[in-house]
């Protein structure tokens, strides 16, 4: 899905448009993100700058 931490980032961010251009409201408390990584990142990832749990 992606290689880097920026691409990772435009997930939610694609995913937080296409849901505010139909009307959908994502519930940030039950938004988690997921990274399967052989190195530890420490990133933090946001949607609608708002913190994911990971």
């Amino acid at each position: 899905m992606g290689n880097t931490s920026c691409e990772l980032q435009d997930r939610p961010n694609i995913l937080y448009e296409t849901a505010r251009a139909y009307v959908i409201e994502v519930s940030m408390g039950k938004s988690k993100i997921v990274v399967n990584s052989k190195t530890n990142t420490s990133e933090d990832f946001t949607m609608n700058d708002e913190k994911l749990e990971k």
